[in-house]
């Protein structure tokens, strides 16, 4: 995908409460990247909270994360985000 910041770059997909938020856990799959689906993904905990109680992905829990592509350059830089909000 193009980014403005990073050019062409990979997408990634992220729950819209982190794209700005802050300190709002920075949670992603377990598992091992899909062959299949070799995109990263992260929520934030309250999605989290949502997905543990419905025990998967569905309409419900997706329609409360509000999905997102972002690219992996941003991505990283989020993802940074939540440890240096906790030094502070």
């Amino acid at each position: 995908m193009e980014c403005p910041r990073h050019r062409l770059r990979r997408p990634t997909f992220i729950r819209k409460h982190l794209q700005y938020g802050k300190e709002l856990g920075f949670n992603q799959p377990d598992e091992p990247l899909d062959p299949e689906w070799p995109f990263k993904d992260a929520w934030c905990d309250k999605c989290d909270k949502v997905l543990c109680e419905e025990g998967e992905w569905n309409d419900k829990s997706e329609s409360s994360a509000g999905i997102m592509a972002i690219c992996e350059g941003c991505f990283a830089e989020i993802k940074m985000r939540k440890f240096l909000w906790k030094k502070m």
